[in-house]
């Protein structure tokens, strides 16, 4: 029932627009993944529990990436922070795991050899609450011609069709925020995302239907939309997370 709640509460309580996401991707070793997810469930997950309950975290979740090679990063954190103080103030809340637990972090995490990417910061603009419990998620990163315009076509054309969409497409919710750090050039010469939307779903089949053109996508009018110009468009399912 854990794993269900968990984008309801990532992806649908309070006031999106004061609220902060920050995304970690980390890749494991495939001889690790086994002891990396429990290690994740069975410990972490208590760590940020006790965070969340302490009101120093709104909400965290850790996605497995589908469909990956070796080389990919396969696993995202998730953090949901109710404001950018909330963000400041409770940074390193999962370093808390001798506090929490009675176990120093080097011993906790020491024995796996994950290669971290940099934490990407968005602000949440608006969104969908979850009508439903959801277990799958598409993550949409994109540089949108017009970010500006990109916003108000979605609130006005994107949000009115997909909630027309709901439950009967599987779709369960849908959000779009705003890229805060990093931003410019990346390492490979490229543009970081400025903006980034996702879609909940209630299995892995209407996720494909989705990514295929169909489902909740079905119908709306792509043309009036000002292009996001997704580059990445990733899909996950959950492993673990708080309440």
């Amino acid at each position: 029932m854990k794993k269900f709640l968990l984008l309801l509460t990532l992806f649908g309580i309070g006031s999106l627009s004061a609220q902060i996401a920050v995304f970690h991707p980390i890749q494991i070793p495939g001889d690790q993944v086994e002891a990396f997810e429990k290690i994740q469930t069975e410990y972490v997950q208590k760590i940020a529990q006790d965070a969340v309950d302490n009101d120093n975290l709104g909400a965290w979740a850790l996605l497995k990436a589908f469909n990956t090679t070796e080389d990919d990063y396969n696993y995202l954190w998730v953090h949901l922070y109710q404001d950018v103080d909330q963000v400041v103030d409770n940074f390193s809340w999962w370093a808390n795991s001798e506090e929490v637990l009675g176990i120093k972090p080097d011993i906790l995490y020491g024995d796996i050899d994950g290669k971290a990417d940099r934490r990407y910061f968005y602000k949440m603009e608006m969104a969908i609450p979850n009508s439903a419990q959801g277990e799958w998620v598409i993550l949409n990163f994109g540089n949108p011609d017009n970010v500006s315009q990109f916003l108000k076509d979605s609130e006005k054309i994107v949000m009115p069709h997909f909630e027309k969409m709901l439950n009967k497409s599987g779709l369960l919710g849908w959000g779009v925020a705003t890229k805060i750090t990093p931003q410019g050039k990346n390492s490979q010469g490229g543009d970081y995302a400025t903006a980034m939307t996702y879609d909940v779903y209630d299995n892995l089949k209407n996720v494909m239907l989705h990514m295929a053109g169909s489902a909740a996508i079905e119908g709306l009018p792509i043309e009036k939309i000002s292009p996001a110009n997704f580059s990445i468009r990733g899909i996950f399912s959950v492993v673990t997370g708080t309440e």
